[in-house]
């Protein structure tokens, strides 16, 4: 028999199982903090890369932020609980970071892309991915699934690896509604702004072919949120002033020693 000193009390069987539970607490509590640790981290670093964005183009700030707040509107409006809401509308910051080192003559030609220019564009899906890393949990993992999938179709006519359906992600479903809904209303140094009621009728038109019409659908009925999102953030970019910045820029790497 294991030796007892007199006088000591033996553990009852409620102390003996309460004993490990107190100490699965106490490693779940660590474990919560360690998790929550590492979410910050990653969320820092998620906006140094969009803060690296927006010192790449003016132009992508307030649709970096719109797009992605549009997104939660549409993660809530599909029933996700706050915490996973908010991943969503973190992640979909980084989805065109693959845009990043493209040639900008022609990320911003004026005018129509021709077939090789485009295919150059599409390389932005794989390429954010690529950045972000598939391989991780959390943050960055969810803005990596978001970069790949945000350009894929529902009738799989998308890019770049033509899934359909349920085979897309739900995040890259609603990325894809948000981003075009506010590439449509932004206006760019190749194009101008649409209305509002033309975009949502690009959606709409959109609807079971290059989206998921249930999202769309929640997009749409949630205009209150959506115009209050444009009025907090405006579109700021100035045409005019973006060429003057890329022409600046341009002759100052080429006069730049090699």
């Amino acid at each position: 028999m294991p030796h007892r000193e007199i006088g000591q009390m033996v553990p009852s069987p409620e102390q003996r199982v309460r004993e490990p539970m107190g100490d699965l607490r106490e490693a779940l509590a660590n474990l919560e903090a360690a998790g929550a640790l590492i979410r910050r981290v990653a969320e820092g670093a998620t906006q140094a890369l969009v803060r690296a964005i927006g010192q790449w183009d003016h132009g992508t700030g307030t649709h970096i932020e719109r797009t992605s707040r549009y997104a939660a509107v549409i993660a809530r409006g599909a029933g996700f609980d706050r915490e996973r809401t908010e991943l969503i509308r973190v992640a979909t910051q980084l989805h065109d970071i693959g845009k990043v080192g493209l040639p900008e003559q022609i990320l911003f030609k004026r005018g129509r892309l021709s077939p090789a220019e485009f295919d150059v564009i599409k390389t932005h899906a794989e390429r954010g991915a690529d950045i972000l890393g598939l391989d991780n949990v959390g943050v960055l993992g969810t803005a990596a699934v978001i970069a790949r999938t945000h350009h894929e179709w529902w009738d799989g006519g998308g890019y770049p690896n033509g899934l359909a359906g349920r085979q897309i992600p739900i995040e890259g479903r609603i990325a894809a509604v948000a981003d075009v809904f506010d590439a449509l209303v932004s206006r760019r140094v190749y194009k101008p702004a649409y209305p509002i009621e033309e975009a949502l009728d690009a959606l709409r038109q959109g609807r079971g072919t290059r989206f998921h019409g249930e999202l769309v659908d929640i997009f749409v009925a949630s205009m209150a949120e959506v115009g209050e999102i444009q009025r907090r953030y405006p579109d700021e970019y100035d045409p005019a002033l973006e060429r003057a910045r890329r022409a600046v820029r341009f002759v100052a790497v080429a006069a730049a020693p090699t």
